[in-house]
């Protein structure tokens, strides 16, 4: 009865804690800027054929110096913001989800724009992470039949996250494509990118969240197993009362 007890204690802790880091990681990840790490080498054609940049403005801020032939531009992207670092020069910005994707620009900067068709999805599954938190709580604590509801809520929470990576993922993939491929190679910009530590710990929220869903489902079981036995208890000392009934 005691390895029985402790068994249970045991999984509710690691069903309200593998809940606490799933919420954790996502509120990490999706509040930081470390998503994607871009560096993109730009060449003065890119001032003659894309008018995002005025050249007349840059070459009077560097008081007539010479510009290079080509420059490297380094970004910092997340969700909500990035900031970029070229000839010295760092700005940040914040991504304005209201303003439509514009064409003709620095690939950075439309890769940046691309993943705001990504962000709802893990809002929503942020949202999720916490009614599955209350949830866990509340099944844990008295009714232990809303586990099960918690652990669907935690199933849609991976849900959305994996469709929320896939369109991320697709989004800079397609961006890069277009710079690449072979129907639209682009002499004049060279591209390289990798993924930051937010990105990874949004897969962390993942996995975490997927795990807190099993607990919460072998918790359910497990409670479920001890209402039947205790049923079957009740029921065999009902036979038996009534069997020394019959016999007295």
């Amino acid at each position: 009865m005691m390895d029985r007890f402790n068994k249970s204690c045991v999984l509710v802790c690691v069903s309200l804690t593998l809940g606490g880091l799933t919420l954790l990681a996502a509120i990490v990840s999706i509040s930081t800027s470390n998503w994607l790490y871009v560096t993109e080498k730009l060449s003065l054609q890119y001032f003659s054929t894309y008018d995002t940049i005025e050249y007349e403005e840059i070459e009077e801020s560097l008081d007539n110096t010479t510009l290079p032939d080509s420059f490297e531009v380094s970004v910092v992207m997340g969700l909500w913001r990035f900031c970029s670092v070229a000839m010295d020069f760092t700005i940040c910005e914040n991504l304005d989800y209201k303003i439509p994707k514009i064409q003709r620009q620095e690939v950075s900067i439309s890769i940046a724009e691309s993943q705001r068709e990504s962000s709802p999805m893990f809002l929503t599954a942020l949202i999720l992470m916490v009614v599955s938190g209350i949830f866990n709580v509340m099944g844990n604590i008295k009714w232990f039949r809303v586990t099960m509801v918690a652990s669907i809520s935690y199933m849609l929470t991976a849900l959305f996250i994996m469709v929320g990576m896939v369109i991320y993922i697709a989004n800079i993939q397609s961006e890069i494509q277009q710079v690449h491929g072979e129907d639209s190679k682009r002499d004049d910009v060279s591209i390289d990118y990798n993924y930051g530590w937010s990105f990874y710990v949004m897969w962390l929220s993942f996995i975490t969240s997927l795990a807190a869903a099993v607990i919460c489902i072998i918790i359910f079981f497990e409670e479920w197993k001890k209402i039947q036995t205790t049923t079957e208890i009740k029921m065999q000392l009902t036979n038996i009362a009534e069997e020394n009934e019959m016999t007295v």
